[in-house]
């Protein structure tokens, strides 16, 4: 199966993928580090005005919020193009001054209205200058995106889910008997698929009584419901965390009794101060690149991180509101 641009991202820079042996289910990796990706961009509503700018946006997230390393560069008198970069000279800040990236020749865009998408045979470096015909935009200060913060947590969500599936299979085994031959066994085999089937009475050849023990011993050192509960609880507060570290509201999971929006937001104020920051850095690269060239691009929050009075919570801490509660 043919596997898609962010699968075969993910695979040469952080080695996430299904060729890699990390410890966990890597199909169920992947799959969650795609679901993962898609909540960082339910909170960022981007308009970049793809009729003027040509931008594809499915790019321009990924290389922003995810790699934490894209940028804009005035090829011509026209256009502006988006591509990773590379820092070749720092300011007296440690901010970057001049970068570079493997530059589109200009017979690409030879018609002088449109870019062309098709890429020369050979790739040259070309040199910018951030502030005159280059803009980075990045969504953290040390230029990088989510990708860490979506492997640890799509490793650990498959990890959980592996262990969870095992509890779910390992609460149908109740019991271990003994039989001393193969015609026992099923004797005893058959005894008990009749006794799980409701009969009220299930009378078995008392020979069959072993000579230690009872017939059926229950696995007391084993409970797989216990478990699963917890299992269960984790993996919820695996989730919250990551929501959380995204800027996403979810609910308090600590307690089971009635919430009220107070409890349910406690943790508001640290799930408003991550995206804001991630918001803020962006918002202010937006704003330099329509100042130099007008184009207008813009970014927007989709989720309102001021105003929390108007959640209303309900028993079991569903959200009856107009305001997302980050849940899966």
């Amino acid at each position: 199966m043919a596997k898609n641009y962010i699968e075969k991202q993910l695979e040469l820079s952080h080695g996430i993928g299904s060729t890699n042996v990390r410890g966990q289910t890597n199909i169920a990796t992947m799959y969650h580090a795609r679901y993962l990706i898609n909540k960082i961009y339910s909170s960022y509503d981007i308009d970049l005005k793809e009729e003027v700018t040509q931008w594809p946006l499915n790019a321009f997230r990924l290389n922003t919020l995810i790699f934490g390393k894209n940028a804009a560069f005035k090829v011509d008198s026209k256009h502006w193009i988006i591509a990773p970069f590379s820092i070749s000279q720092w300011d007296i800040y440690r901010n970057p001054y001049k970068i570079k990236i493997a530059y589109i020749n200009s017979n690409v865009y030879s018609d002088g209205e449109s870019i062309k998408t098709a890429m020369p045979a050979e790739w040259t470096y070309k040199e910018f200058t951030v502030g005159e015909d280059a803009v980075i935009f990045k969504a953290f200060d040390y230029f990088e995106g989510y990708l860490d913060l979506i492997k640890n947590t799509s490793n650990t969500l498959a990890n959980l889910d592996k262990a969870i599936n095992t509890a779910i299979t390992n609460n149908n085994v109740n019991f271990l008997a003994f039989a001393k031959n193969q015609g026992e066994a099923n004797t005893i085999k058959k005894a008990y698929e009749r006794a799980t089937r409701g009969e009220p009475l299930v009378v078995i050849n008392k020979e069959l009584s072993p000579e230690e023990g009872n017939l059926l011993n229950a696995f007391a050192s084993n409970n797989p419901a216990a478990m699963l509960d917890k299992l269960l609880a984790a993996r919820r507060g695996v989730m919250n965390n990551f929501l959380t570290e995204i800027g996403i509201n979810n609910a308090n999971i600590d307690k089971k009794e009635r919430l009220n929006s107070m409890e349910v937001n406690s943790n508001s104020e640290e799930v408003s101060a991550n995206c804001c920051v991630v918001y803020d850095n962006l918002k202010r690269c937006f704003d330099e690149f329509n100042k130099l060239t007008g184009i207008g691009i813009s970014i927007d929050l989709h989720y309102d991180y001021e105003d929390k009075d108007e959640l209303i919570v309900k028993e079991g801490g569903e959200s009856d509101g107009n305001k997302p509660m980050g849940n899966e």
